[in-house]
């Protein structure tokens, strides 16, 4: 079978003020503080897969229940296909940014068979292409680097392998962009192809 190369969930875009991490993760479901859809469905037609396919449901979520022993199994897997290059999820139709605005885009990452990943805001409104973003260590739970738009970025352990990530930018244009999440970063790699 193919091979999961980064497991990804609870994906949440939100502005800010003066914050430089997330705020407390609130899934699509609530009325308020995320303006991503679908943030536990990569499967979702919302969301745009790159040169990969997406495993759904094919690990088990961060656990952010106290009252459960276990996180639910409903995180997905983003696996790359055969082709030397970078592997990516991005909102299809993308997201509505402001100029001068500042956002948090943060998601829950779990190493497959790559210990690395980014995240990255990417079109007009951040000056693209290319994507600005950070590139983060799963193995060590750290950052390795950031773009120079990216004023904050920042790595917490979720627990059972998975990682929270997240940056901050502001907006410099009034326009529609995307937020992306990778399998493993910008140097590239070949998947073993489709799930």
């Amino acid at each position: 079978g193919a091979t999961v190369n980064t497991y990804l969930w609870g994906t949440q875009l939100e502005p800010v003020t003066t914050e430089t991490s997330p705020n407390t993760y609130v899934p699509t479901t609530a009325p308020t503080g995320n303006r991503v859809q679908y943030s536990e469905q990569a499967d979702n037609s919302y969301w745009t897969a790159t040169r990969a396919t997406v495993s759904a449901n094919s690990t088990t979520a961060p656990n952010l229940d106290p009252n459960a022993s276990v996180g639910p199994t409903t995180a997905d897997g983003l696996v790359a296909d055969a082709t030397n290059n970078t592997h990516y999820l991005a909102t299809t139709a993308g997201e509505p940014f402001y100029s001068g605005e500042n956002y948090i885009f943060s998601t829950y990452v779990k190493a497959g068979d790559q210990t690395t990943s980014r995240i990255a805001f990417n079109g007009t409104p951040f000056g693209g292409p290319p994507d600005v973003g950070a590139n983060f260590d799963l193995s060590t739970g750290t950052l390795i680097s950031k773009d120079a738009a990216i004023s904050d970025a920042n790595i917490s352990n979720a627990g059972n392998g998975w990682y929270r990530v997240s940056i901050k930018a502001t907006a410099s244009a009034t326009a529609i962009g995307d937020v992306i999440r990778y399998a493993g970063d910008t140097a590239g790699f070949t998947g073993d192809g489709s799930t």
